[in-house]
């Protein structure tokens, strides 16, 4: 689930695991730290990969939210490839 923050409809992740969701973007430049702990919370209670990044749609003068402004842990890759062998297994 990408932007969870921009979407304000917290309440349909449950439904969404429901359906097969397997991750929610918590790492995220719009997030602010209660945001990034609510989704991180989020992801945990629901067995979700944490993942992330910076969208790059437009260049900012000040260079934020560029390619490679963020950073994401290397274990979400590990666990968005472990889900994409079982899913082709």
């Amino acid at each position: 689930m990408a932007h969870p923050g921009k979407t304000h409809r917290d309440e349909l992740i449950e439904s969404l695991v429901e359906y097969g969701l397997k991750g929610i973007e918590v790492y995220c430049h719009s997030h602010n730290s209660s945001g990034f702990q609510r989704y991180k919370d989020l992801a945990r209670h629901y067995g979700l990969v944490c993942c992330g990044g910076a969208d790059f749609h437009v260049r900012r003068e000040d260079g934020s939210h560029a390619p490679g402004s963020l950073n994401v842990p290397y274990e979400a890759l590990g666990r968005l490839k472990d889900i994409k062998e079982r899913a082709c297994a």
